[in-house]
C-alpha cells in the first residue's frame, strides 16, 4: 500500500454509486426550527489501482483498512452541523477493483415547520446530500473531481 495512488482518469472524474441510503429523523425541534437526522449510506466505486488477477492471487475479495486508501465523502450541504464517519475500520475490495464502504452521517438542518394547523400540520424539510472530494471540491452529483493539479 506504500505506492498506492488515488484513482484518476482522463476526465478527472470518478463515479460513486450509492445503492443504499437510509434516512432516520432523530429529533424535530419546533422551538428552534431544526431537524436532527441520521443518514446511513452504502457507497461503491471503482479503483483500478486495487484490482488484481485472480489467476495469480486466488482471492475474489479482500478487506483493507479504510484509512489506507482513497475514500469519497458525502456532505449534507444545507446542514448547520454535520459529522461523517465510516461504518467500519475496513472496506471490502473485489478483484475487479470495486470498493464498498459504509458511511454514517449525523446532521442538523434548518426546518421551518409551520404548526398553525397542528395536529394536522404537514411540512417538508429538505436535506441536500452532495459529493465532496479530498481536494475540497463540491460536486453537483455523486461524481468526484479528484485529479491532482500541479
Amino acid at each position: 500500500m506504500e505506492n498506492y495512488v488515488k484513482p484518476q482518469n482522463d476526465s478527472c472524474t470518478h463515479e460513486v454509486r450509492v445503492p443504499k441510503l437510509e434516512y432516520q429523523t432523530l429529533e424535530v425541534n419546533t422551538k428552534q426550527l431544526r431537524l436532527l437526522i441520521l443518514l446511513q449510506a452504502s457507497i461503491e466505486w471503482e479503483d483500478p489501482e486495487l484490482a488484481w488477477d485472480t489467476s495469480v492471487y486466488k482471492f475474489d475479495e479482500v478487506i483493507l483498512p479504510v484509512d489506507k486508501i482513497w475514500t469519497p465523502e458525502l456532505l449534507v450541504t444545507n446542514a448547520m452541523t454535520s459529522t461523517l464517519k465510516h461504518g467500519s475500520a475496513n472496506v471490502l475490495v473485489y478483484s475487479n477493483g470495486t470498493v464498498k464502504d459504509d458511511l454514517i452521517i449525523n446532521a442538523e438542518v434548518n426546518c421551518e415547520v409551520n404548526l398553525f394547523n397542528y395536529p394536522f400540520a404537514y411540512d417538508v424539510c429538505p436535506v441536500a446530500v452532495q459529493a465532496w472530494d479530498t481536494d475540497s471540491k463540491l460536486s453537483n452529483s455523486l461524481i468526484y473531481y479528484i485529479c491532482d493539479h500541479f
